[in-house]
């Protein structure tokens, strides 16, 4: 409740700078009117500040004392070029700079509401990245744009609003989304909150990341506000020009100290330094970078007000919005600490020669000239995105996996319980070359592993859990419908690892993937993610080690595809898919005509490809693919249970 009053380190430097006497001489510019009459000079300001600090005094009562403390030594910065301005006092220097890269992702993440046409002023508070096409405000700055009188709340008809995600003093530039749909306005007996989603198109060219929510309020050392403060008669004339030099409506940021984390379960109070116009204005923890609460207002010389972020997620989760939670301890940088940077490029990869060397080796699949045009790079030319045990070669054009490739010791794998997941992009390649989680938001798309969680969890410890760590990057995933019956998809391999029990084989296998992808394949009609696509087929290609006639190990192959062929209405993508998801087991060479994929060794290893001569007939009577497939359906095998597979010779 003291947050101010114990910061000693402020308190030394504006007495070291004779800020305090200046004040005294001239107290008419230092608090509101209604305590002007209490200020006597700066043994008054002492005696108070004792008086508060030992808890004598009420903290929500104006004082001198906070009056003085508040409107000396927590600045609002204007933001330039995307970052702060370097506040004037070392003090913040040294609290700030060294979490200057995470600030500014937030800051990014934070822009004015503006109404069009004929608003005086134009604006009425200011709005944040809540996922990747939600934005949160108050609910009071809600209200001047939204009609609630009848039904749904929607935009009042006449009225366009939008957010401005620059609006920086001495910039003329614009970073402007429209805001389409209200998905949330909270009643006016809860928080003072409200949810709206952008336009889709215009927003998705800002490449705007969400800011995450922690819930961890009560770690933070420091918070700051974001927004964009405007003039405010509410609040003291002088101390404004001072403070914020008569420049209003730009964006700023304005550190300070968390005052009382629980003034109510979902309202906690704070100083810093505030006017009217940051009504909506995110509160985000400065050492992490993440968003803590909600700021809604606040009484001059007293306390501002935020949301809990608890509360905001509890909102928000009942609105479908989902929320980027902040990953605890990715960024948790004190002064004088360097920042924990992850890194990949110690990562080993797919072993082609896990089963054998020569002729038991099992290449990545060679591309074809056409997919070499579209295929990720990394900065050294390279298309291989190397992981703990397992690799990814993407797509560029359609942004997901064209396959991966991943070993299996069957021997030794770790059976872990699956935690939370936390999925990521690879900082390896563009951004533009792979796709987050927008793309399985608000439908009934799974984030389809494409190399199974547990397959690369094997080895030590620590290496275990690393490699389970990288099957959770959005390279490794493609759009899977919820309902899609995987279990004998997931099946095949536990299968096959389980004919290796009686130890007359290698418990070793690979195992590469990949989406079937087609150029009529589903588009998504969400903005920025038209070249994406929905592929309606993927593939598994299973090779181990067997034994030939004469006891001589040899390789064995065996691929396999899976439909979800029963796509609803073109018109939206949100709701997919019947009941018609099927599994088949197909020759490599066969594979290689969907794909355009060279298996190369594959091919002479595969255990199908002599017996499926024989079951063409009874297999395509209960095929029924699309035409475009035909050819390779007539000689496809229905897969119903593990009996029906043809594996070793």
């Amino acid at each position: 409740m003291q947050a101010v009053l114990q910061d000693r380190e402020v308190y030394r430097e504006l007495q070291e700078g004779g800020l305090f006497e200046e004040a005294a001489a001239a107290p008419e510019s230092v608090a509101p009117s209604a305590d002007r009459t209490a200020i006597g000079g700066l043994d008054d300001f002492l005696e108070g500040l004792a008086r508060l600090a030992a808890g004598h005094d009420d903290p929500f009562a104006p004082s001198a004392a906070e009056a003085i403390i508040m409107r000396h030594g927590y600045p609002s910065l204007l933001v330039r070029d995307g970052t702060f301005e370097e506040p004037k006092l070392k003090v913040w220097r040294d609290r700030l700079n060294p979490h200057r890269t995470a600030i500014d992702d937030a800051i990014k993440g934070v822009g004015r509401v503006e109404l069009h046409p004929f608003w005086d002023p134009g604006w009425v508070g200011t709005a944040w990245v809540l996922d990747e096409e939600t934005v949160i405000t108050n609910r009071h700055v809600a209200q001047e744009f939204v009609n609630s009188r009848s039904g749904a709340p929607t935009i009042t008809h006449g009225l366009q609003a939008s957010v401005d995600f620059k609006e920086e003093h001495g910039n003329a530039k614009e970073l402007v989304a429209a805001i389409k749909e209200v998905v949330h306005v909270e009643p006016r007996n809860g928080v003072d909150l409200a949810l709206f989603r952008m336009d889709r198109r215009a927003f998705a060219k800002l490449s705007i990341a969400p800011i995450a929510l922690s819930d961890r309020l009560e770690d933070a050392e420091f918070v700051a506000v974001i927004g964009y403060p405007a003039h405010d008669r509410r609040n003291d004339l002088d101390d404004q020009a001072r403070i914020f030099d008569d420049i209003y409506e730009v964006k700023r940021f304005a550190p300070g100290k968390v005052r009382d984390a629980r003034v109510r379960p979902d309202i906690f109070t704070h100083i810093c330094t505030t006017l009217g116009g940051n009504s909506g204005s995110v509160v985000i923890d400065v050492a992490r970078g993440c968003a803590v609460g909600l700021h809604f207002g606040g009484r001059e010389g007293q306390a501002n007000f935020a949301v809990r972020p608890q509360a905001i997620l509890d909102r928000a989760t009942r609105a479908r919005v989902q929320v980027r939670r902040f990953e605890e301890g990715a960024r948790d940088v004190r002064p004088g600490d360097a920042e924990r940077v992850v890194t990949l490029d110690d990562r080993a990869g797919f072993d082609p020669e896990f089963l054998g060397s020569g002729r038991m080796a099992v290449p990545l699949p060679q591309l074809n000239a056409l997919q070499v045009r579209h295929v990720a790079r990394l900065a050294d030319g390279g298309i291989e995105l190397k992981y703990t045990h397992f690799s990814v070669v993407m797509n560029a054009a359609r942004r997901l996996a064209y396959f991966s490739a991943v070993n299996i010791d069957g021997s030794d794998l770790w059976h872990k319980r699956r935690g939370k997941d936390k999925w990521k992009t690879d900082p390896r390649i563009a951004d533009e070359a792979q796709v987050d989680n927008v793309l399985y938001k608000h439908n009934d798309f799974d984030r389809g592993h494409l190399v199974r969680r547990l397959d690369p969890v094997w080895g030590p410890k620590a290496e275990a859990a690393q490699a389970e760590d990288d099957t959770f990057h959005y390279t490794n995933a493609a759009p899977q419908h919820k309902d899609l019956n995987q279990k004998i998809w997931l099946d095949l391999e536990n299968h096959i690892l389980g004919r290796f029990e009686d130890g007359s084989r290698d418990a070793r296998i690979s195992v590469l993937a990949g989406p079937v992808f087609g150029f009529a394949d589903p588009r998504s009609k969400r903005s920025g993610l038209e070249e994406v696509g929905i592929p309606l087929g993927f593939w598994k290609v299973v090779a181990s080690i067997g034994r030939s006639n004469r006891g001589r190990k040899v390789l064995e192959a065996q691929a396999f595809v899976i439909w979800q062929w029963d796509m609803v209405d073109d018109r939206d993508l949100e709701r997919v898919f019947g009941q018609g998801f099927e599994t088949y087991q197909v020759s490599v060479a066969d594979l290689e005509r969907l794909t355009g994929l060279d298996f190369q060794t594959l091919r002479e290893a595969d255990t199908f490809r002599e017996a499926s001569e024989g079951v063409a007939e009874s297999a395509a009577e209960s095929v029924s693919l699309r035409h475009v497939f035909k050819e390779v359906s007539d000689r496809a095998l229905a897969i119903r249970g593990p009996a029906d597979l043809i594996l070793g010779r």
